[in-house]
């Protein structure tokens, strides 16, 4: 709400100062107001506004328990409450003032109908003045000196810039000195911490909650110049590397652009500023098409060409009347952008704002480039303007925009930002490295593990700076981190020991060393890992699946000895059949059934690419499959020739099961009364333990809540 209050701000300013038409701006600090406010007042304002009994009963509960004390030589006072004002930090409380001083807006249009203030010259100031938390702005026609109109009001005559709402306000472009507040406020933060004292792990946490959060706000309104980019990201990479508040390149580890990338992509989920203030500043245009009774509709946006550009690609147009969508920026013309039809015609159109509805009316698009379309682009002019009479605006139906990046179809700042990085590879090893439970030093310790950027004796020789050169375990290698942890004998007998305790024998290390033929080490030994964490998930799914189909055992035996018992007494209620309540639990634990197995063959479906290789890199998942060595591994069987058949089969048998889960469901009262129901059930119990008995499972000895046994 403060964004679009400055915006519209800033918007009036730059819009009288470019007409050259003379305007008074006073600008009122209402903080004494803020903590003033009286609460009869504001409890018969939330009456007049319609909340209920309620509604104002809380409010004035939460008014009545605030309390102050006073601190004197270390020493705290006697409690002393409030009788009015609001609480200072109370997200709640800039809403609530924002309804006590609606009444001073209305004021101000009543004195304007009135006579008592002439109104505003154009049609872009639609509002007066804005009133939010304690800067208010109200504007004014110079019909008096600015002498008489600041003494008695006691208030200094300023002059642009100035700060409104935290943020630079002038009508020309933001200076270097109008964005230091910024810096200097991440300075202070800095100062304030023990610098030394914080792990790597825990400056990322702050690095995200503080550093990174603080210039979100001006960068949602205001494109940020590349210096301060750098200057903030100078700032956040020397906290990160070095705990201080600069630090040379060698003390980075990791590649700027790369820490900026979210996880799954290889990065830490830092954000990247640039790309987040594309993102941010898409909300402008958003509400600017969706919401065009806004205020500030019609008064520049801080958006450039690249954010337009990229707010096209994400946007779709149904057309209506045309008044919301953009001639040249949107794309309407039946998925197609115009100027990127046509970018030749675009760079000469003297109108490049114009909406639809106004482009179309009496050809306009075609008057803003009369006498300017030269013989070598007739083509494109005859094309483009071929598509547009084929276009028909509905006047009774509005433009609907529909963002094609989230469920709903509505914009979100998530959805903008993550669109920026598509066509991104994605890593192997996000859900090993972020998913598990573990301290964030571990994790962010294995995440510079896979990008090899630990500093092992290798990496400090190559910089020059001093080391042990042996590896401190075995004290006969060059110490690196894939020899510390995959290659060192020692490391050797600690890998085989975890896989002997956690009963996950492809955790052990191949035998005779590291294959030469596996162009990283260090991914072999996670695809190992990713491997046994993608098998016991699917071991798990299964096993589930399992108890389902004995629960739909139990439960069917149960009602049909309760259907045997009521033919026995002869019940005259036939509607309270116990056979009847069996077919509805059934539908429902049977559907639940189903979706377990179609979760477990999606668990199957992700080891695949660990086994079979692709043709693009043979190399790589060749020397994966070796990683699976003991003979018990189920990717040891998996990389024999047949064992392609035996997976197909493994399918097979859950698909068998799935569809007499289908039959059993769809089943009618006269086959559950001749028992069918139990030899179905049967079925999919035989055909799921032959599924755990492939995988090597006891499906009666493990309990649902405790990890399966392989």
């Amino acid at each position: 709400m403060h964004g679009v209050a400055k915006l519209f701000m800033k918007g009036v300013i730059r819009h009288f100062h470019r007409a050259r038409n003379p305007l008074v701006f006073l600008k009122l600090d209402v903080a004494w107001a803020f903590d003033s406010v009286s609460w009869p007042y504001l409890l018969d304002m939330l009456r007049a506004r319609g909340f209920s009994d309620r509604w104002r009963d809380w409010i004035a509960m939460m008014l009545a328990t605030s309390s102050s004390r006073v601190i004197l030589n270390g020493e705290v006072g006697p409690r002393f409450l409030h009788r009015r004002g609001l609480r200072q930090g109370d997200p709640l409380s800039p809403l609530l003032f924002i309804l006590a001083i609606e009444p001073l807006h209305r004021l101000f249009d009543i004195a304007t109908v009135a006579g008592l203030l002439s109104p505003l010259r154009g049609r872009k100031a639609r509002l007066r003045c804005s009133l939010y938390a304690d800067d208010a702005a109200v504007f004014l026609n110079p019909d008096l000196d600015l002498a008489s109109i600041s003494s008695p009001l006691g208030a200094p005559v300023g002059s642009f810039p100035c700060r409104y709402l935290g943020l630079p306000l002038s009508f020309r472009r933001p200076r270097r000195v109008d964005f230091q507040p910024l810096l200097d406020k991440l300075g202070s933060r800095l100062a304030r911490w023990k610098l030394r004292l914080f792990s790597h792990a825990g400056r990322l946490a702050l690095l995200k909650a503080v550093l990174s959060a603080l210039p979100t706000y001006l960068f949602s309104a205001f494109a940020p110049p590349a210096w301060l980019v750098k200057a903030v990201d100078r700032i956040r990479r020397a906290w990160l590397w070095a705990a201080d508040v600069t630090c040379t390149g060698g003390r980075c580890k990791v590649a700027w652009g790369r820490v900026c990338r979210p996880r799954d992509l290889g990065g830490l989920s830092v954000l990247d500023l640039v790309r987040f203030s594309h993102a941010l500043r898409l909300r402008w245009l958003w509400l600017q098409r969706t919401q065009p009774e806004r205020p500030w509709v019609g008064l520049p946006v801080p958006c450039d060409d690249s954010d337009r550009d990229l707010f096209a690609a994400a946007t779709s147009v149904d057309i209506g009347d045309g008044a919301s969508a953009s001639f040249w920026h949107d794309s309407w013309l039946f998925g197609a952008l115009p100027r990127a039809l046509a970018p030749a015609l675009y760079s000469l159109s003297r109108r490049k704002h114009r909406c639809v509805r106004d482009a179309l009316r009496g050809g306009a698009w075609v008057q803003d480039l009369r006498s300017r379309v030269s013989v070598h682009l007739l083509e494109s002019f005859v094309a483009l303007r071929a598509l547009i009479e084929l276009v028909v605006l509905s006047p009774d139906t509005r433009d609907k925009f529909t963002w094609r990046f989230t469920p709903d179809g509505r914009y979100s700042a998530s959805s903008a930002y993550r669109l920026q990085f598509a066509g991104s590879v994605q890593t192997a090893f996000t859900q090993l490295i972020w998913k598990p439970w573990a301290t964030p030093r571990c994790r962010l310790f294995a995440w510079l593990f896979v990008q090899n950027r630990l500093m092992a004796a290798d990496r400090l020789l190559a910089r020059g700076w001093p080391n042990g050169y042996f590896c401190p375990l075995c004290k006969r290698n060059l110490e690196t981190a894939t020899h510390l942890f995959i290659e060192c004998p020692l490391s050797r007998q600690v890998c085989a020991g975890v896989a002997i305790i956690a009963t996950a024998p492809s955790l052990a290390p191949p035998p005779g060393g590291t294959t030469t033929a596996s162009p990283s080490p260090v991914r072999s030994l996670l695809a190992r890992i990713t491997d046994e964490a993608a098998a016991w998930d699917l071991a798990e799914k299964l096993a589930e699946a399992n108890e389902r189909a004995n629960t739909l055992a139990q439960k069917l035996e149960q009602c049909e000895e309760a259907h045997k018992t009521s033919q026995e007494f002869e019940l005259e209620d036939p509607d309270n059949d116990p056979l009847l309540d069996a077919v509805s639990f059934i539908e429902f634990h049977g559907t639940e059934a189903r979706e377990g197995i179609d979760e477990a063959r999606t668990g199957l479906s992700r080891l695949f690419p660990y086994f079979f290789p692709k043709k693009e890199e043979p190399a790589t998942f060749l020397a994966l499959a070796k990683c699976f060595n003991p003979p018990e591994d189920l990717g040891l069987k998996m990389r024999h020739e047949n064992m392609k058949v035996a997976v197909e089969s493994t399918v097979a048998l859950v698909a068998d099961s799935q569809q007499t889960i289908d039959w059993a469901k769809v089943g009618n009262t006269e086959q559950i009364e001749q028992a069918k129901w139990r030899s179905l059930i049967k079925a999919a119990k035989l055909n799921t333990k032959k599924i755990l008995a492939y995988l090597g499972i006891k499906p009666s000895s493990t309990p649902s809540s405790s990890r399966p046994e392989v």
